[in-house]
């Protein structure tokens, strides 16, 4: 069912490339959906920090109260929208992430002992609390963006480590933080996460080393 009256959604889609057309389907089905409540805007060839920046921007130009980042290589779980009548500050779904060497693991953290963060892998039903997300299907509310200082998202350097930053996602996570507000996830709603590999490199980055 459409979000509760006067709880519409602004979706905002950062591309670097090209939308992945499990993507666009959910975006056509979410559009069917909700009606006049769902307004879509994309931004391309940007760099993602700055185009996260941009869309909020337009975002708060509107009279929506939530905004919703869908990355254009996530696909969103049927009913994600749904969250948004829990009125929550930031809400993610659960989306995979690789690394450089194609190991998995959620966009979903907890802060470790010492600083930094490690990865949540709590499953639940319902909702859980967490420290920091990635902003692949991610929901967040005006109030959010009208109580931090632009922009709203940078890459930070790390300051124990001068060739490591932090991400656009985290930094803001961070900031959300410090504000004040909590951080949300749904490790039930989880998201596709399309990619287009390399065999050969995936291959190889498998074989271990003698």
């Amino acid at each position: 069912m459409p979000p509760g009256p006067g709880n519409s959604v602004f979706l905002a889609v950062p591309c670097l490339g090209e939308v992945r057309w499990e993507t666009a389907l959910a975006i056509q089905k979410m559009a069917a959906r909700y009606g006049g409540a769902l307004e879509v805007c994309y931004l391309s060839n940007v760099p993602i920090e700055m185009a996260r920046d941009v869309l909020a921007s337009r975002f708060l130009a509107t009279a929506h109260p939530n905004l919703l980042f869908l990355d254009a290589d996530i696909r969103p779980p049927d009913g994600f929208l749904d969250l948004v009548d829990r009125k929550l500050p930031v809400v993610a779904g659960w989306c995979p992430v690789m690394t450089r060497d194609f190991e998995l693991y959620p966009n979903l953290f907890r802060r470790k002992e010492g600083g930094g963060y490690q990865p949540c892998w709590e499953e639940s039903e319902g909702l859980i609390e967490v420290d920091a997300v990635g902003m692949g299907c991610t929901l967040i509310r005006r109030e959010v963006f009208e109580r931090l200082k632009r922009p709203w998202f940078a890459f930070e350097p790390d300051p124990k480590d001068g060739e490591r930053w932090t991400g656009e996602d985290m930094s803001f996570c961070r900031k959300v933080q410090e504000a004040g507000f909590r951080i949300h996830a749904a490790p039930a709603m989880k998201c596709g996460h399309m990619k287009t590999l390399d065999l050969l490199a995936l291959y190889q980055g498998s074989r271990r080393t003698p």
